[in-house]
C-alpha cells in the first residue's frame, strides 16, 4: 500500500478447510513513519447470511403482496363486471315492465276514446231530442281521455329524457310560481286552497325546465288527488346550507308507514287506475339534477314531499 492510504469494508469470501466458506471484512491502513500496515479482519458471515435471509424474506413478502394485489384487482374487476351485468339485467327488466305498462296504460284510454267516438257517430247518424246533451258529454269524455293519454306520454318522455338532460342556470322559485299559476284553476275547481311560502328562498340551481316541471306537476297532482275539497296545498321554500329545499305539503289522508319505502318504486301504485310512474319519475328527475326527494307522512294528517337541490355559485333575487 502507498503511504497515507487506506481501504475500508473490503469483502473477501473464502472456503476454509475446517470451517467452510466464510465472508471476511477487511479494513487496512498504512501507518506513518513505520513500515507496518494495520489490518483489521471481521468475520461477517452470520451478518451476510442474516441480510440475505432478510432480502429473500422481503422479496417473498413483495411477491405475496403483488400476488394478493393482483388477485384483489381481478376480484374487484369481476365484481364490477357482475354488478354491471346485474344492473344491465335490471335495466332491461325495468324496460320490459315499462313497455308492458305503456301498452296497458295507453290501451285503456284509447279503448274509451274509440267507444266514445262510436257513441258520437251514432248520435250524429241518428240524432234524438237529447243529442246535444249526449254529444256534449261525449266530447267531454273524449277530452278527458285525451288528457290522460297526453299525461302518460309526457311521463314516459320525462323518463326517456332524464338520462341526457342538459341543465342551465335557473331560479327554482320562478319555476314553482309558474307551475302554481298554471295549476291554480284546477286546484280551485277541486276546492283546494293554494299557499306559497318563502319561494324567494329558492335560489339559482341547474335546471332542465321541462323534466323538473313534470316532476313538480306530478307531486302537485298527487297532493290534489290525496285531498278532499277544503284541503290546503302548501309550496314552501327553504335554504339548507349550499342547497335549497322545496316542500310540497298536503292535508290529505297521509301514507301508511309500510308504504313510504315503496312509493318511489317504478310501477308501484296504490291508486285505482294509477300508473305507478309519478313518484318514480320525480325521483329520477331530481336525481338527474343532483338532488334527492324524501317524504314525511302521518296517516290522517297529510304528507310532505321535499325536493332538495344544490345551489349554484351565483344567485339572483326574485
Amino acid at each position: 500500500m502507498p503511504q497515507h492510504t487506506v481501504f475500508n469494508d473490503y469483502e473477501v469470501t473464502h472456503a476454509f478447510e475446517h470451517i467452510g466458506p466464510r465472508t471476511i471484512l477487511l479494513n487496512a491502513r498504512r501507518l506513518d513513519h513505520v513500515q507496518f500496515i494495520l489490518l483489521a479482519l471481521e468475520d461477517i458471515t452470520a451478518h451476510k447470511h442474516a441480510a440475505t435471509q432478510r432480502q429473500q424474506q422481503q422479496a417473498r413478502l413483495e411477491r405475496q403482496v403483488h400476488e394478493r394485489t393482483a388477485a384483489l384487482r381481478r376480484e374487484m374487476a369481476e365484481r364490477q363486471r357482475l354488478e354491471r351485468e346485474a344492473h344491465r339485467v335490471q335495466h332491461f327488466a325495468l324496460l320490459g315492465r315499462l313497455a308492458a305498462g305503456v301498452s296497458h296504460d295507453l290501451r285503456n284510454p284509447l279503448g274509451a276514446l274509440l267507444l266514445h267516438v262510436d257513441l258520437l257517430e251514432e248520435e250524429l247518424h241518428a240524432p234524438s231530442t237529447a243529442s246535444a246533451t249526449e254529444i256534449t258529454a261525449t266530447l267531454g269524455e273524449i277530452k278527458t281521455q285525451l288528457a290522460r293519454v297526453d299525461a302518460l306520454i309526457q311521463d314516459y318522455l320525462a323518463l326517456v329524457r332524464v338520462a341526457a338532460i342538459q341543465q342551465v342556470p335557473g331560479h327554482l322559485g320562478r319555476l314553482v310560481r309558474q307551475l302554481a299559476q298554471e295549476m291554480a284553476p284546477a286546484l280551485a275547481a277541486h276546492g283546494i286552497t293554494l299557499q306559497l311560502e318563502a319561494l324567494d328562498q329558492l335560489g339559482m340551481v341547474g335546471l332542465h325546465n321541462h323534466t323538473l316541471q313534470r316532476a313538480l306537476l306530478n307531486l302537485v297532482q298527487n297532493a290534489m288527488e290525496a285531498m278532499p275539497p277544503g284541503g290546503t296545498l302548501t309550496l314552501r321554500g327553504r335554504r339548507q346550507g349550499a342547497a335549497v329545499a322545496l316542500d310540497v305539503q298536503d292535508t290529505g289522508g297521509g301514507i301508511p308507514p309500510e308504504q313510504t319505502t315503496q312509493i318511489f318504486e317504478p310501477l308501484h301504485t296504490t291508486k285505482p287506475g294509477g300508473t305507478g310512474l309519478g313518484l318514480y319519475i320525480v325521483q329520477e328527475v331530481v336525481a338527474a339534477h343532483g338532488g334527492h326527494v324524501a317524504v314525511q307522512s302521518v296517516v290522517g294528517q297529510g304528507s310532505t314531499f321535499t325536493i332538495t337541490l344544490p345551489l349554484l355559485g351565483h344567485e339572483e333575487t326574485t
